[in-house]
C-alpha cells in the first residue's frame, strides 16, 4: 500500500511538472490537432499530453518500486512503448496482422 501511494504522488508531481514542457515541444514540432469545419476547438491543440503522463508513470515506477515489483511493472511499461509510439503519430511498420489494430488504436 505504501509503495503504491508513493508512486501515485510521484506520478502526480511528475505529470504536473512535465505537461508544460511537453506542450511546448508539441507546439514547436507541429504535433497539434488543427481546427477545422468538423472540430469544436478554435486554436491548435497539442497532442503529446499522453507522452508526459507516460513519462511520469515511468519515473514513479523507477523511484517507488524495488526488486521484482519494479521488474514486473517495468516489463509492462516496456511492452507498451510500441502502442504509445503509434499513438503520437510515429510510423509503425511491418507488424503484419497487427498493423490494422495499431492503426485503429491511435488518436
Amino acid at each position: 500500500m505504501g509503495a503504491g501511494l508513493l508512486a501515485f504522488f510521484i506520478a502526480l508531481f511528475a505529470s504536473v511538472m512535465l505537461v508544460v514542457p511537453v506542450r511546448a515541444l508539441a507546439l514547436r514540432v507541429g504535433m497539434v490537432d488543427l481546427p477545422g469545419p468538423r472540430k469544436v476547438h478554435l486554436k491548435p491543440i497539442p497532442l503529446l499530453g499522453g507522452l508526459a503522463m507516460y513519462a511520469a508513470v515511468v519515473i514513479a515506477v523507477l523511484f517507488a518500486f524495488q526488486g521484482p515489483a519494479r521488474a514486473q511493472v517495468g516489463g509492462i511499461l516496456i511492452g507498451s512503448v510500441p502502442w504509445d509510439k503509434s499513438s503520437v503519430g510515429l510510423p509503425v511498420k511491418d507488424l503484419g496482422a497487427w498493423s490494422a489494430y495499431v492503426s485503429c488504436s491511435g488518436p
